[in-house]
């Protein structure tokens, strides 16, 4: 099938309607979720059946019958109640597809995060430009451009500080929006100089090697190493580029070996490739890592 229900382990599907469904086909649809839920084929201990959290916990927690039950009751929320974090949460699971049944699609995903912005979820709106700007997926530019205004509006009133940094990417990157070094400086530092996510940025802005009075380098070096200390290769690939450059620490190569090196022995290839050149290479932006998707739940 083509929406959710299409998704599911092919022993629900036929008693399922289509994800398009009409007034009728809702209210039996309904009727047959709450039936499955009184005769026992879903695992039901007292609890509210059509919860989204619940579900999740016991999904988590490695109930085999949780994960269909999860996907059920998302589907029941999104498609009836038109709530848009449940929308969200279907896209997450056909994103992750670890539910049997689920088949992995990241196209499936965003349709899914786009039902959920256009249903006023804050969450789907941010999913959808962290699928774009770090995976390439993509529904419609309009729907990005929906997604952005939106993210626009809760940084501005300061609800979300992943909203910031997400713009902060756009306009660092010129995707979704114009590439505009000063204005990603200032989004970036509105998240906060503990944010890692927002201090690689600032590092990134850093490395093209063009000055700017707004840089914040001793506090986005000292986040950084924070965040390398507990295994964070990312960060430590900036860090060797800013010793090698001089940039919030005092020129040191051998410094920036150092942190390659350890890099390296934590898997991180663009590190052992740098190594294995006589001299360091020219920095290059390395795999950026997702800030992690987001979900009311």
């Amino acid at each position: 099938g083509s929406g959710w229900l299409g998704r599911l382990d092919r022993r629900w599907v036929n008693a399922l309607p289509h994800r398009k469904l009409n007034l009728v086909h809702m209210g039996v649809w309904t009727a047959l979720f709450g039936t499955m839920l009184a005769t026992g084929f879903i695992d039901h201990t007292p609890h509210p059946g059509d919860s989204i959290p619940f579900w999740k916990r016991a999904w988590a927690e490695g109930r085999s019958s949780a994960g269909p039950s999860l996907v059920m009751a998302a589907g029941a929320q999104a498609e009836v109640q038109g709530s848009g974090a449940a929308y969200n949460e279907l896209g997450l699971i056909v994103m992750d597809a670890s539910v049997p049944g689920v088949r992995q699609s990241d196209s499936k995903a965003a349709e899914y995060f786009a039902d959920a912005c256009d249903h006023g979820n804050l969450q789907g709106c941010e999913n959808i430009v962290i699928q774009y700007l770090f995976k390439r997926e993509l529904r419609t530019e309009e729907g990005l451009q929906r997604a952005l205004a939106r993210l626009e509006q809760a940084c501005e009133d300061g609800s979300d500080t992943l909203a910031c940094y997400l713009l902060a990417a756009a306009h660092e990157s010129g995707h979704g929006r114009p590439i505009n070094i000063s204005r990603a400086i200032e989004l970036y530092r509105r998240c906060g100089l503990d944010n890692v996510f927002a201090c690689k940025g600032l590092a990134r802005i850093a490395l093209l090697g063009i000055p700017h009075p707004r840089l914040p380098m001793p506090a986005v070096v000292q986040t950084l190493d924070q965040a390398f200390e507990v295994g964070d290769t990312e960060s430590g690939w900036y860090l060797a580029y800013l010793h090698h450059a001089g940039l919030g620490v005092p020129q040191d190569d051998g410094v920036a070996r150092s942190v390659l090196e350890r890099a390296c022995s934590l898997g991180m290839r663009e590190a052992c490739g740098a190594l294995a050149q006589p001299s360091l290479p020219p920095y290059s932006k390395p795999v950026m890592s997702v800030p992690g998707w987001v979900t009311a739940f």
